[in-house]
């Protein structure tokens, strides 16, 4: 259990973190086609924003909890505060899209020690999630790469 608290516990800093950074990005993006990327950027850190209480919840139902602080959620996260101002809806897909990876390799972690503590309800909590962030992985990929070369995020 204490493997799958450990995973779940960065799972949680690692979506409040992204949450945050979509956030600003959706606040500073610029460019041509602001309104679309502007909605885009609303949508994935609305997600992300939702999703901060759920897993509060369920890790306090495992008997852990989460860390209300700033210094504490980012000194665990893996995913980088942006170090620069970007205003490049194409810079911040590709960076959001490192850090989805980030995020679906740590879910997918918390989902193998869910299921060897046989914790299912967790199990289909993090498979949506998962399923979720695949979703976006998919249409930050489709927005910045060229038809010709477009290939679905998890199949290389």
């Amino acid at each position: 259990m204490d493997k799958l608290i450990k995973l779940l516990l960065t799972a949680f800093d690692n979506n409040f973190s992204l949450y945050l950074k979509s956030h600003n990005y959706h606040w500073t993006v610029a460019g041509e086609n602001f309104k679309q990327d502007h909605a885009f950027l609303n949508d994935i850190y609305s997600d992300l924003q939702d999703a901060i209480d759920d897993y509060a919840e369920q890790l306090r139902r495992i008997g852990a909890f989460p860390k209300g602080n700033f210094k504490a959620i980012t000194g665990n996260s893996q995913i980088e505060d942006t170090q620069e101002e970007v205003t490049c809806s194409r810079t911040m897909y590709l960076n959001l899209l490192a850090d989805f990876d980030i995020l679906v390799t740590n879910l997918q972690d918390a989902f193998d020690a869910a299921t060897e503590v046989r914790e299912y309800g967790l199990q289909n909590f993090l498979a949506e999630r998962i399923d979720e962030h695949r979703k976006q992985q998919w249409m930050l990929t489709a927005s910045v790469v060229d038809e010709a070369d477009y290939v679905v995020p998890g199949t290389t």
